[in-house]
């Protein structure tokens, strides 16, 4: 394949202008310099975004002029070119007025409006969808021409929009991970521990772990849970419950289940709070992770990555992102009830196929490997290129992805298909609030 500078003619004739807005309060009071070591503290999407910038600007110079828009440059290093900007409408006036030629926001349905407002800017917009974009913003984005890209963090979250228009200018890249491959201790000489690795509300879906923890202890004696995270990782603001965890009504949801008849935490739970780099050393000690088992919020989910590269085995629900970033070795399960029993199979398992397992983590989620698929997307949108998408698809029966997909074709077959027909989505919910509807009558 060709190289992107190559290919983009008038690209290279003078470097790209490159602006990344991040919103500074995800990662305010954390030390943010070090980045390769792992993620210092903060939230998996702000980790990424800063990651991203990182080794575009250390590996492609060359190609592009990179400035971070944010609140503060505080625990920035001091390599990056940083502007402080109040908010989003000021980052995106700044950029235009510096004549930018790519603006890269993560997604956030608070700036919708401002899009909308400064639509007839020349900027590129890049949307880095690390969360699930509703249908009803999604077309809205499509509307937008000045949106040049809809990123996604994963293919199967990219497959749920196939049969939408804003399909025609989406895309995915994986998130990253420094990934640093060591001597790790053999999984049948660990201890049974098993580790949540997230923010403590509820969207995360701890409390599904907490309620089967009784259930997996009695089946495993011995077995230790480990909880890295507090309620309080996106939001430094939100009032702790009378156990620092979370929240008070998220806590008064999930503690009676890990405390005894005195109301104290049971022995074999043991809560580290926010960390850092220093999860390594719980992780390699760990059999099984348990990443969000609700499913609900997660596209990517880098903590199940993290917990795989230091060996774990993976335990978790059946969805998207889960379908990307889980190895074959791993658990998916359809029912919240079923969890206990995927985490007691695993414990019980005497190897990981730790190899094959890294073999696939490096193959997929390697950062160097994501930084080089950034630059040419960064090339391609400079020089107005349309997204190319792949025509085979993986796990054809989740979701009603064939559907999707055939829906898709109908659509582009048809004179103004995608403007008079509905996405697949669209039928199922409303049958399924046809279905609601008919059973509170019953």
């Amino acid at each position: 394949m060709a190289d992107a500078s190559k290919i983009c003619g008038t690209a290279m004739e003078r470097k790209i202008k490159i602006v990344f807005f991040l919103d500074y309060p995800a990662i305010r009071g954390v030390d943010c310099r070090f980045l390769k070591n792992g993620n210092p503290g903060i939230g998996g999407s702000p980790f990424a975004l800063l990651a991203l910038l990182y080794l575009l600007q250390e590996n492609y110079a060359a190609d592009f002029d990179i400035s971070l828009y944010t609140q503060e440059s505080e625990g920035i290093s001091d390599a990056v070119k940083t502007v402080r900007i109040r908010d989003f409408e000021s980052a995106l006036i700044r950029a235009e007025n510096d004549k930018a030629d790519i603006f890269i926001s993560q997604y956030n349905t608070e700036n919708l409006i401002m899009l909308q407002k400064y639509r007839h800017y020349r900027l590129k917009h890049v949307i880095w969808a690390g969360n699930f974009i509703y249908r009803q913003e999604l077309t809205f984005l499509a509307k937008i021409s000045n949106i040049a890209r809809i990123v996604c963090v994963g293919r199967e979250q990219l497959d749920l929009y196939r049969d939408h228009p804003a399909f025609k200018k989406s895309t995915f890249i994986y998130n990253g991970i420094f990934l640093h491959k060591e001597k790790l201790p053999e999984y049948n000489q660990r201890p049974n521990e098993v580790t949540y690795v997230g923010s403590l509300i509820p969207c995360k879906g701890f409390h599904i772990l907490a309620k089967a923890w009784k259930q997996i202890v009695a089946a495993v004696p011995d077995a230790k849970l480990n909880v890295i995270g507090k309620g309080n990782l996106y939001d430094k603001t939100i009032k702790l419950g009378s156990f620092g965890l979370a929240s008070q009504d998220y806590e008064k949801e999930f503690i009676p289940c890990l405390t005894d008849n005195n109301g104290k935490l049971l022995p074999s739970v043991q809560f580290f709070g926010n960390l850092g780099t220093e999860k390594k050393e719980i992780l390699q000690k760990t059999k099984v992770g348990v990443p969000n088992p609700s499913g609900i919020s997660e596209t990517f989910c880098i903590s199940a990555i993290e917990m795989q590269a230091e060996g774990c085995l993976i335990a978790t629900k059946k969805c998207p992102a889960y379908l990307d970033t889980v190895f074959r070795n791993g658990i998916l399960i359809k029912r919240e009830c079923d969890l206990a029993d995927a985490v007691v199979a695993l414990l019980h398992k005497k190897d990981n196929d730790y190899e094959q397992m890294y073999s696939w983590l490096n193959g997929h989620f390697e950062y160097y490997k994501i930084a080089s698929e950034w630059k040419r997307l960064l090339h391609d949108i400079f020089s107005d290129k349309p997204v190319v998408h792949e025509k085979i698809l993986k796990n054809p029966d989740f979701n009603a992805k064939y559907l999707r997909e055939l829906n898709r074709k109908i659509k582009e077959f048809l004179p103004f298909g995608f403007q008079l027909l509905p996405t697949v989505l669209f039928y199922t919910s409303f049958f399924s609030k046809i279905h609601q509807l008919f059973s509170r009558k019953k």
